[in-house]
C-alpha cells in the first residue's frame, strides 16, 4: 500500500537530519505487498532498514541494529521518521569501527564546524547574500576543477572522485535556498560523507580534507558569518 506524500517527505527529512543526508540512501515506498518503506545505505547496501505489515502489527527490520547486526521490533509508522536517527547512529558506529581514524578525522572537523556556526552565525535564518553565494559557488567550481584533475591522476579512485563531484554540485544548487547554519551542516556532512570513500588514498583524502576546511571554515570566519 502506497504510503502519503507526506510521510515520504517526513523520512527524507528525517534522514537529512542525520550525520548523513538523504542522498546517501536508496529510499522505496512500495505500492504493492506488506512492505510500506525500505531504506537502503548506497555505500554499504547490507545496513538497510524496512517497515512492515505482519497482521495488525507494524514491524521494523533494521541492519545494523542496537547489539546485534540484525534486529525486529515493533513500531508504529508514525514513529518511524524520528527512529531513522538512532538507525544511522548505528551504522555511523559501525563504519567507524571499520575505519576509526578516519572517522575520527571528520569527527574532528564536525566539532570544529558546530563550534564556528555557534561563534560566528548570530541569525540561525540568515540567508547568503548575492555576494556572498557568488564567492562560494567559486569556491566550490575550484574544488570541483581539482577533484576532475585527480581523476585523472588517480583512475583507481575515479568512481569515488566523481561520486564527490555529484555532491559539490548538489551543495552549489541549495546555497541560495537554504539558511547558513544549514547551508554549511548539509554541505558538510555531503562533502565527509564522500571523502570517507577515499580512504584508498590517505594523501588525497588529506588534499581534499583541506580543501573542505579552506571553502567552509574560512567563509563562516569571513564572509559567511552574519552578525
Amino acid at each position: 500500500m502506497q504510503v502519503r506524500k507526506r510521510f515520504q517527505n517526513e523520512v527524507s527529512t528525517a534522514l537529512d537530519n542525520t550525520r548523513f543526508t538523504a542522498s546517501d540512501f536508496l529510499i522505496e515506498f512500495p505500492d504493492k505487498g506488506d512492505t510500506h518503506v525500505r531504506i537502503t545505505f548506497k555505500h554499504h547496501p547490507e545496513f538497510n532498514i524496512r517497515l512492515y505489515k505482519v497482521g495488525n502489527t507494524f514491524q521494523v527490520d533494521e541492519c545494523p541494529s542496537d547489539y546485534y547486526f540484525v534486529g525486529t521490533l515493533v513500531a508504529a509508522p508514525k514513529d518511524f521518521p524520528k527512529n531513522l536517527t538512532a538507525w544511522t547512529n548505528y551504522i555511523y558506529d559501525e563504519l567507524r569501527a571499520m575505519t576509526p581514524m578516519i572517522y575520527d578525522d571528520f569527527e574532528e572537523l564536525r566539532r570544529e564546524l558546530e563550534q564556528r556556526l555557534k561563534d560566528h552565525v548570530v541569525d540561525n535564518h540568515s540567508h547568503f547574500s548575492v555576494e556572498e553565494a557568488e564567492t562560494i559557488r567559486k569556491k566550490l567550481a575550484e574544488f570541483d576543477k581539482l577533484l576532475a584533475m585527480h581523476a585523472e591522476t588517480h583512475v583507481e579512485l575515479k568512481k569515488e572522485i566523481e561520486s564527490l563531484r555529484a555532491q559539490l554540485a548538489g551543495a552549489n544548487q541549495t546555497v541560495d535556498s537554504y539558511s547558513k547554519p544549514i547551508w554549511f551542516s548539509t554541505t558538510f556532512n555531503k562533502l565527509a560523507n564522500g571523502m570517507k570513500s577515499l580512504a584508498k588514498s590517505n594523501e588525497f583524502r588529506q588534499v581534499a580534507m583541506e580543501t573542505m576546511k579552506g571553502l567552509l571554515f574560512r567563509e563562516i570566519d569571513g564572509g559567511g558569518n552574519n552578525r
